[in-house]
């Protein structure tokens, strides 16, 4: 698994809370620091945040799958 595994160390907390949820704060603060693509999730927390711009794309992953197959990426 470590071969497509990208490990990062854990980031600094965030300055200021983001999501209702502050367990929510770290997966934000993790991605941005990761520079990922998008967090795919079904937390309602996380999903909420979608319209807000938390700085990364957050997407159901049926949203995700169904985006991947109208792009040819997946």
């Amino acid at each position: 698994m470590a071969d497509i595994a990208d490990m990062r160390s854990d980031p600094e907390p965030a300055p200021e809370p983001v999501s209702r949820d502050p367990n929510d704060d770290y997966l934000i603060t993790l991605a941005l620091a990761a520079e990922v693509d998008v967090i795919v999730s079904g937390d309602d927390d996380l999903l909420d945040l979608a319209n807000d711009d938390p700085g990364v794309v957050i997407e159901r992953p049926r949203q995700f799958l169904d985006r991947g197959r109208s792009t040819g990426t997946t």
